[in-house]
């Protein structure tokens, strides 16, 4: 289910889904202050098997949209990081 999220971040929407993790950073995050809203972290856990063991793990998370829920747009960042340095942007931006 996709709705605006406008009590987070004004014109962005989201995917409802059930989250991996939910915090309120209250100490700040990667250098960012903290918001005092409740974050979710969605995350994908990989075990690697072997002869009835774990022998690996892996935790890949999507800091973009956590960033994205804490009102940091990377992309939109990215985007005027390079119209900045004179490179096309591409794509449909």
């Amino acid at each position: 289910m996709v709705h605006a999220s406008g009590a987070a971040c004004r014109g962005q929407a989201s995917l409802e889904r059930p989250p991996s993790a939910l915090s309120i950073p209250d100490g700040g995050f990667l250098g960012l202050p903290p918001t005092g809203r409740f974050v979710t972290m969605r995350v994908m856990d990989f075990y690697l098997h072997h002869e009835g063991l774990i022998r690996g793990n892996w935790l890949p998370i999507d800091l973009v949209d956590l960033l994205r829920q804490m009102c940091v747009d990377v992309f939109g960042r990215l985007r005027a990081l390079l119209a900045g340095r004179g490179q096309s942007q591409g794509g449909d931006g």
